[in-house]
């Protein structure tokens, strides 16, 4: 799956291919050595090559940050699948579809069926790469249908959530 990603002024391409000996990772194009893990909500431990490095993840009204070495970036991550479809794609009205952006496990669902939900309210915590991501609504609603369990393992684009 392949993943536009903003970081201060420079645009990459990040692609992680899921593999019978593991997951793979490039930035535009080029393989890199990496490793995750989410020491606590907010903070993460990253391996790339032979370097470690501890990155602070900050959201605020005013955006997205990742503290690294001392340096503040702004980042934001798009799925260029999503960019295709157009900026609303169904988030007006209508049912909304929450995919898994990634092979994983899901570790916690957040709402149960008939939940009233915010727009980027958390809604599933899915583990992929020894790193827990939280998916959060994409728009307002009520989640109208759950299609995992806590513990389930899904496929990348697999529908976790309906939220109408």
């Amino acid at each position: 799956m392949k993943y536009n990603v903003q970081i201060d002024d420079a645009m990459r391409v990040v692609e992680l291919l899921q593999l019978d000996d593991g997951l793979h990772v490039s930035v535009d194009g080029v393989g890199v050595e990496m490793d995750a893990e989410i020491l606590q909500p907010g903070l993460l431990s990253l391996r790339v090559g032979k370097r470690s490095y501890h990155c602070w993840l900050d959201e605020t009204p005013q955006g997205r940050r990742v503290v690294v070495e001392g340096r503040r970036l702004a980042y934001s991550v798009a799925d260029p699948r999503q960019l295709r479809r157009g900026a609303h794609s169904g988030m007006e009205g209508g049912v909304a579809q929450m995919k898994a952006p990634m092979p994983g496990r899901v570790v916690n669902l957040l709402v149960q069926v008939g939940d009233a939900v915010e727009a980027k309210q958390g809604v599933v915590v899915i583990e992929a790469m020894k790193m827990q991501n939280e998916l959060k609504a994409p728009k307002a609603g009520r989640v109208v249908r759950i299609h995992a369990a806590a513990g389930d393992t899904v496929q990348s684009g697999a529908v976790l959530v309906e939220i109408e």
